[in-house]
């Protein structure tokens, strides 16, 4: 099959001495994957620099003029193809196995099989044939440094599946056309064997915008794929196109990429399309295009409009302002355009005048209205300084009257000398001249007496602040005035009244010096600092710090109080807790007084309990509200206890103090520590406790005192006295069981007073 520039190209593998059963005609792609990424679409690209073959047979050949080609092998076997002069030639070449094209050069990376010849169409005397070179299962050779003039051929090159295969042909001539490429040594024939190459086409270049000019743009494939299907495949249906990274990748089918990151050097992609009927590989390289932003300049005079720019219809009364155009730029991606537009006015002017016959000829700007000249109007067609067009509209009037009108305003005081009288009153005011022979004029005036303007206001100030009066910086009481010309050109008389108040400042404390968690509230009291005043606080706000608003303290903003109340759940954790008090004057807009504050919440002293008259003991977490401590420290009424860290203090051969106040500074298992409210020692009641209250008749019943009694009586349930025991100075004392079994009342009569009465149940 005839290819362009008569070069042939048949892919295919030899096995040994297997043959493909399958016979098909084989063309080769329209293009192929070459060193420098050069085409095969139109015209065979050459390397037209020379280059350094370093061989493996001598010190190094240098290639003049070359072809590359780049195969990718499909299935393992053996490589071999053949080069046919179609004139006497020598065409040499190298052949290197999975080698990065770009660096065939370096002196390290020599090519596998080798053909070569000292010079251009060089050949032994008297041979014009077999000028054929390449590699051949019958060559045991891997260089043939002769070239083609002898045999020219090497042996063939054992190859698997995802070999790389990079071949260079330096040319006799400067043209492609002076040979046949054919692989396998079976050509010319009509029964070519199937190809065992990947054959990949060089689509060229795809334009991805780069949309953040940032030279890195992450780009979907299906974008991609849609613009193949459109544009390369004419819209038509049934194509399954999927994309991969590397070459090698297709021989496997995995990994499919949907998207990839291209940066401002490009990006190269494979994709496969098959069909039913078709079957290809396209090489493409992606290159990024940044947007555009440009500033440009038009003018225009205003009769211009409508007024197309680039495709854009700029509307009749558009001024002069910046537009932004959104465009596209010539790589297909955003531009956007700022157009600096300025529309100059076209003017008409309307002029009157009245001329007396006397005066003519009469000049009128550069304009002479000569003898003979009537009433009406003429129109004259200039240019502005901006070149657009100007018409100016004259409506002359040839007459024996001129009339001339004067407009004049005063400000109230002021007076205007018309024609030789002096006029202080708003009116109207007329006087005849005669300017020249038979022309007489007509003066009116217009007088317009404006009045003088008069403006006062006060201002209420604090006593750091400035007021700005027309510029005068004030900081004081008083009455200031000042003249100021007002909107229409009069003096305008402004007086101000300023008062400048100092406002009354505090201090705010908090009224307890001890607030428990189970109080529920505490006071803050404002007491003033300063005693000459003029202004009262307006508001006041409580602000809460993040810590305190967590455990359920809520901020405040109320009319301004000397005292203040805060209410909190007597739940709270036993804690430091604060924020800032603000006070607030809406009056004269004073500084905000801000004040810190702090406070203590302390555990409530319920969390312990007195026994007897010498013990006062913290209740376990159980009893105490869940409170857990890691430390302690007792106090007596301010004063350290030296020694007393346990959970309770125990005054051995000594009683509490009544009265006294006992507290336990607390140490939390974080290392914190909070205070206990004073607990108050007291004198412990009187207590009796019976031992047992169920007993068998004529047993025991032991009585135990912690005060002194005077008497024990044991009484039936209907009153009758059936014992009566004296128990002073007796803290343990048996009495004996009634025989007959029944319910009875034991009554301890203690010597304060007091009694107490105990069930007794004798079975």
């Amino acid at each position: 099959m005839a290819l362009k520039h008569s070069i042939f190209c048949i892919f295919c593998l030899l096995a040994g001495n297997f043959i493909v059963s399958a016979q098909t005609n084989v063309t080769p792609c329209d293009a192929t994957v070459l060193c420098e990424s050069a085409t095969l679409n139109n015209s065979y690209p050459t390397y037209s620099n020379s280059f350094a073959i370093h061989t493996i047979c001598d010190n190094g050949r240098v290639f003049n003029r070359c072809v590359f080609y780049k195969l990718i092998v499909k299935t393992s076997g053996t490589f071999s193809f053949k080069i046919k002069p179609q004139a006497a030639s020598d065409y040499d070449w190298a052949v290197w196995k999975n080698v990065d094209c770009n660096n065939i050069s370096n002196v390290n990376v020599k090519p596998v099989r080798y053909s070569s010849n000292d010079g251009i169409n060089s050949q032994l005397a008297g041979v014009t044939t077999n000028w054929d070179t390449g590699m051949s299962a019958s060559a045991t050779v891997t260089c043939d440094p002769a070239g083609g003039y002898t045999n020219g051929m090497t042996s063939q090159l054992p190859v698997v599946a995802g070999d790389e295969i990079l071949i260079a042909i330096d040319l006799a001539q400067d043209e492609l056309s002076g040979y046949q490429l054919v692989f396998d040594g079976n050509f010319p024939t009509s029964d070519i064997i199937g190809s065992d190459f990947l054959c990949i086409e060089e689509y060229g270049t795809y334009t991805v915008c780069d949309f953040g000019n940032d030279g890195t743009e992450y780009f979907n494939l299906n974008i991609l794929r849609n613009h193949l299907l459109q544009n390369y495949l004419n819209g038509a249906s049934g194509y399954n196109i999927v994309f991969y990274a590397q070459e090698t990748d297709i021989l496997a089918g995995t990994p499919v990429i949907t998207q990839t990151t291209i940066t401002s050097a490009g990006k190269r992609v494979f994709c496969t399309i098959t069909s039913s009927d078709r079957q290809e590989i396209l090489s493409i390289n992606l290159v990024l295009a940044g947007t555009s932003e440009t500033i440009e300049n038009l003018t225009l005079c205003e009769n211009d409009l409508p007024f197309t720019w680039r495709g854009n219809i700029i509307p009749v009364g558009t001024v002069s302002d910046t537009i932004t155009y959104n465009r596209t730029n010539v790589a297909g991606c955003d531009s956007i355009v700022h157009l600096n537009l300025t529309v100059n006015d076209t003017v008409i002017e309307n002029v009157f005048i009245e001329v007396c016959p006397i005066q003519l000829p009469y000049t009128w700007r550069d304009k002479i209205l000569p003898l003979g000249t009537t009433s009406g109007v003429i129109t004259y067609n200039e240019t502005t300084i901006d070149g657009c067009d100007s018409t100016v509209i004259l409506d002359v009037l040839i007459t024996n009257i001129l009339t001339k009108t004067l407009n004049v305003e005063l400000c109230d005081g002021e007076s205007f000398n018309f024609r030789g009288t002096e006029f202080s009153r708003t009116g109207i005011y007329r006087d005849t001249v005669m300017l020249f022979v038979d022309c007489d004029s007509i003066i009116t005036l217009n007088l317009t007496i404006k009045p003088i303007l008069q403006y006062s206001y006060s201002e209420i100030i604090c006593n750091n602040d400035i007021y700005d009066f027309n510029g005068r910086m004030l900081n004081e009481t008083g009455i200031y005035i000042d003249t100021v010309i007002s909107s229409f050109g009069c003096d305008s008389i402004v007086t101000l009244d300023l008062r400048v108040v100092t406002l009354q400042q505090h201090t705010a404390s908090v009224v307890q010096s001890i607030i428990c968690a189970d109080d529920g509230i505490f006071d803050i009291n404002f007491t003033p600092v300063n005693q000459f005043f003029d202004l009262l606080p307006s508001y006041y706000s409580i602000v809460f710090n993040q810590k305190s608003l967590n455990a359920g303290f809520e901020n405040l903003y109320e009319d301004f109080v000397n005292s203040v109340q805060i209410d909190f759940s007597t739940n709270i954790y036993p804690d430091n807790y604060g924020g800032e008090i603000i006070i607030y004057d809406t009056i004269a807009d004073c500084a905000r007084q801000i004040i810190p504050f702090n406070v203590d919440i302390y555990y409530p002293n319920g969390i312990m309990e007195q026994k007897w008259n010498d013990v006062i003991a913290l209740k376990n977490s159980y009893y105490n509200g869940g409170y857990e401590f890691a430390g302690y420290q007792w106090y007596q009424n301010g004063a350290i206890l030296s020694g007393e860290t346990k959970s309770y203090i125990y005054l051995k051969d000594k009683a509490l103090n009544v009265g006294d106040e006992y507290y336990v500074n607390l140490t939390r298992a974080d290392g914190s520590t909070m205070f206990s409210c004073p607990f108050i020692a007291h004198d412990p009641k009187p207590t009796v406790s019976l031992f047992p209250t169920i007993v068998q008749n004529g047993n025991v019943i032991t009585i135990y005192l912690t005060k002194n009694a005077i008497d024990a009586r044991l009484w039936t349930v209907t009153g009758i006295l059936l014992e009566n025991v004296k128990v002073r100075d007796v803290p343990v004392h048996q009495i004996n069981a009634p025989n007959t079994a029944g319910v009875y009342l034991l009554e301890i009569q203690l010597d304060e007073g007091s009694r107490r009465v105990f069930d007794i149940l004798v079975q």
